[in-house]
């Protein structure tokens, strides 16, 4: 499974403050970002099943 993930092309990006970049970069004016959504949103369970892979919010406004 690590040799797959190293594989995919964001994998080694630090998001999202590679978005943020990003969108700024195309124009995006406003940009709001809850980099911890997933603590708010997702049961117990999902916080222990999917810890190593934390969802974020973004919010962008061109």
């Amino acid at each position: 499974m690590e040799n797959i993930a190293r594989q995919v092309p964001l994998s080694s990006i630090n998001r999202p403050d590679w978005d943020r970049e990003i969108l700024t970069k195309i124009g995006f004016t406003t940009i709001n970002i809850i980099p911890d959504i997933w603590q708010q949103v997702w049961s117990d369970e999902e916080k222990l099943n999917y810890a190593s892979t934390p969802m974020f919010l973004i919010k962008a406004i061109k």
